[in-house]
């Protein structure tokens, strides 16, 4: 479920200008491409919208971005920044896809 939440935090992090609008498409592409699409179910969903609300799910643990960033010294921005290089893998995927 990591997927669907991080897919939510991109989302989180367009809204707060973080990322490029088109960001959260492209990085959609991107794992969908690598690992296949996650099954839809409520469970997909919860971890989706706790991503939009900012809250980061990994490995059963629950922490909001703000507390992860902090305990890294680090701020959100940063945070948000680190899923830059997935969303460009998406755009390259995409741009080969249309180039098929």
């Amino acid at each position: 479920m990591e997927r669907q939440n991080d897919q939510g935090i991109v989302a989180y992090c367009i809204a707060h200008g973080f990322l490029e609008s088109d960001s959260e498409e492209f990085f959609h592409v991107g794992t969908v491409a690598i690992f296949g699409e996650v099954a839809p179910s409520p469970e997909a969903e919860l971890h989706v919208q706790k991503g939009r609300e900012g809250i980061s799910y990994l490995q059963g643990d629950e922490q909001s971005l703000e507390d992860l960033a902090a305990a890294n010294d680090v701020d959100v921005k940063a945070v948000c920044e680190q899923y830059k290089s997935q969303v460009t893998l998406g755009r390259m995927m995409a741009k080969n896809k249309a180039g098929e």
